[in-house]
């Protein structure tokens, strides 16, 4: 029966979902040659039976899941918009989880990934967003879109020490990044902004 589950899943159709479920014993076990129905779920963009699964008693995190590990990370990493969106409305997103996602899509230069989770989640857009944003080698197209996405380009850094007060058109520069840097300036960032020590 897990062929039929694999299968259900895989059309995302709930009826047939129901049906498989019947002959599973435990729904948190991996399906054959796949992963965990539910994660099985979230990678293919199943997001009709992910109520059925959770009905069946599928776990969506335990204690001590790894964030990377959890429906909502595999969703974002397979970028499963409308996966996103249920687990989010089903309140199946732990903060961990959602951080997780959104700090890897930035760092990966995952632009589609990210959008989604901005679009979705609507987090606040911080220095360390734009910090996070600036490292892959696309860090100019997904600068682009914290902007675009109301991120403030002159936010400041009041935590770190060294960088204290300083602005994304700080980090750009101090990086080395002329692309982030144009990216920037293009946006409106101010070349005369000042951090803490007053430097430009």
């Amino acid at each position: 029966m897990s062929k039929a589950l694999k299968a259900a899943i895989e059309a995302n159709d709930p009826a047939a979902v129901r049906l498989a479920l019947k002959g599973i014993k435990d729904i948190n076990r991996k399906l054959p040659g796949a992963n965990k129905p539910l994660l099985y779920a979230c990678e293919k963009g199943a997001d009709k039976v992910l109520e059925v699964l959770f009905e069946a008693g599928a776990i969506a995190e335990k204690k001590n899941t790894f964030p990377g590990d959890t429906p909502f990370a595999v969703a974002a990493l397979h970028e499963q918009e409308k996966v996103l969106q249920r687990l989010w409305a089903l309140k199946q997103a732990s903060d961990s989880a959602v951080d997780h996602a959104i700090t890897n899509a930035a760092i990966e230069g995952r632009k589609v990934a990210l959008n989604i989770l901005l679009e979705i989640v609507k987090p606040p857009i911080s220095k360390g967003l734009f910090n996070l944003a600036s490292c892959p080698k696309n860090a100019a197209e997904m600068v682009r879109l914290l902007v675009a996405k109301g991120g403030d380009i002159h936010v400041r850094d009041e935590k770190n020490q060294d960088e204290k007060g300083g602005t994304p058109l700080h980090l750009a520069a101090s990086r080395g990044r002329p692309d982030v840097i144009e990216a920037l300036v293009d946006c409106g960032a101010d070349i005369n902004a000042r951090d803490a020590r007053g430097r430009t």
